[in-house]
């Protein structure tokens, strides 16, 4: 089951958790979660932060809930630049389950971002090896262990100079997206690179 975002009037949920907080009421782990992915959502990543964390501390609550907060805290960091705590938030999900490919995919990222290709690259080949629990009752988005880890292993191998590899991860890629613009990009460059090779 893939659950899809459902489009809601911005602030507008944010303001009945502010209502809530400022009646007293008694929040739970899953309030404090769901308080956090609205509060990221309308970009106030520090509050988000703080409110993910109070999700955690708690020993009670959903550990699905505990693994997205983690990873959510890591997009927050990230959109405030700051790769380091980025890194700690999503490292901090695997103390609630193994590595899953929604953090792994953001973990190689980080490290593309710092031009550590081949760190990436070990990153992005472990989110490509996770296979979903269809049972998981919680968050699936099949995109980071399909065709984005393989878009990105192109980019990192080009960069490494293994154009072998980054050819063969851009038609992986293409396989799930085929009509993808940066599949098709990517394509036309290997071509021209190829051509040149060829007359050489």
């Amino acid at each position: 089951m893939t659950h899809k975002k459902i489009r809601h009037a911005v602030g507008r949920t944010v303001s009945i958790y502010e209502d809530k907080i400022a009646r007293g009421d008694d929040f739970t782990p899953r309030d404090y979660f769901y308080y956090g992915n609205e509060l990221r959502e309308n970009g106030q990543y520090k509050k988000a932060i703080e409110i993910y964390d109070k999700n955690l501390s708690m020993k009670n609550g959903w550990v699905e809930d505990k693994i997205f907060a983690c990873i959510y805290k890591g997009d927050c960091y990230r959109f405030l630049s700051d790769r380091d705590n980025e890194l700690l938030s999503l490292f901090q999900s695997f103390q609630f389950s193994p590595p899953r490919a929604e953090a792994c995919c953001r973990i190689g990222y980080n490290f593309q971002q710092r031009r550590e290709y081949g760190t990436a690259v070990f990153w992005y080949e472990l989110a490509i090896r996770q296979v979903p629990d269809p049972d998981r009752w919680s968050f699936i988005y099949p995109a980071y262990h399909t065709w984005y880890p393989h878009l990105q292993l192109c980019v990192c191998y080009y960069n490494l100079k293994d154009y072998e590899k980054s050819y063969y991860h851009n038609e992986q890629a293409g396989k799930y997206r085929p009509e993808d613009k940066h599949v098709q990009h990517n394509r036309t460059l290997f071509e021209k690179f190829n051509s040149n090779e060829s007359k050489s």
